[in-house]
């Protein structure tokens, strides 16, 4: 039988160069159809990286640094890399890479891809996590929910509840922890009872609200009528005739870069103060953390802990 395949592959030869055909197996011939080759993966990647510049994606550098990473990585082995990579062209397989990259930056939050390997920051992403997410991605049937499981290991991402999942009522409580006064900074309030404002350490205070996202990253938190017809954050019995309530306030809020990070700031007439929260997925949405406010340009300063939950 082999020398049947020796007699045919003779004849196949043979036929070749009578019909005036170059012998394809010509050491020269393999090396120029390498060379062609080379010379449209190399027009491939600069038609690649020059669109991608122009669209704004990535600059330059950085593009060319995650094809070479990808390369190093064997993205492009047909034995080696990713299973739904294989078997397809150097086009198609630079494609699908750019565009997991353009998805894995959006869905972290990142515009820039980091000059340090392992250095991960709130706008810059390193190389590696890029060619690991498209690797998982790109792994088999279930690569999507690897490269989603990747996301929340990595960068908790999953773990802590998005803006718009915040938008609602809330209901909770605010512990007083501290209350001092400035006596010597004057401008006491008239009328006010120093002792009531020195009780109100160690006092809970019920409060309501609801949270309204104004953007991807911003809202308002809006107080809701709380005991004794009273708004949050402070319920002011010590003054009478106190109407400065908060009608509201604004909040920027970042899930991905500050793992939860709700920072709120209020500001009216005489009040003016600030809340550090932090969501997390308990049960439905909570959110915990401190406040504080300054009354009458700063002669009492009230430190608080908040805790609420999702209605």
């Amino acid at each position: 039988m082999r020398k049947m395949y020796t007699i045919s592959a003779i004849i196949i030869m043979a036929s070749l160069v009578i019909s005036g055909c170059t012998n394809p197996f010509r050491h020269g011939d393999v090396e120029q159809r390498s060379a062609v080759v080379k010379e449209d993966k190399n027009a491939i990647t600069e038609q690649f990286v020059q669109t991608q510049v122009q669209e704004g994606f990535l600059q330059e550098d950085e593009l060319r640094r995650l094809i070479t990473a990808s390369e190093d990585a064997v993205l492009f082995d047909d034995e080696r890399g990713p299973e739904l990579l294989k078997n397809r062209t150097y086009a198609e397989k630079l494609a699908m890479i750019g565009t997991l990259v353009k998805k894995m930056m959006t869905d972290t939050g990142r515009t820039r891809i980091s000059r340090h390997d392992s250095v991960l920051t709130q706008t810059d992403i390193p190389l590696i996590d890029l060619i690991t997410g498209v690797k998982k991605y790109y792994y088999g049937a279930d690569g999507e929910q690897k490269y989603q499981e990747y996301l929340a290991q990595r960068f908790t991402i999953g773990v802590y509840p998005t803006i718009d999942e915040l938008n609602g009522q809330w209901v909770g409580e605010m512990m007083i922890t501290d209350v001092m006064i400035f006596h010597e900074l004057g401008g006491a309030p008239v009328g006010y009872d120093e002792d009531k404002i020195e009780a109100m350490k160690g006092q809970k205070n019920p409060i309501s609200f609801t949270l309204t996202s104004t953007g991807s990253q911003a809202g308002t938190m809006t107080p809701l009528s709380g005991q004794g017809g009273m708004s949050m954050p402070f319920a002011y019995t010590f003054l009478p005739n106190f109407s400065d309530k908060i009608s509201s306030a604004s909040f920027t809020y970042r899930d991905i870069t500050e793992k939860g990070k709700m920072s709120v700031i209020f500001t009216q007439d005489r009040i003016k103060g600030s809340m550090q929260l932090y969501a997390t997925k308990d049960e439905g949405a909570s959110l915990k953390g401190a406040t504080t406010a300054e009354l009458f340009n700063g002669y009492i300063k009230i430190s608080g802990e908040i805790t609420a939950k999702k209605q």
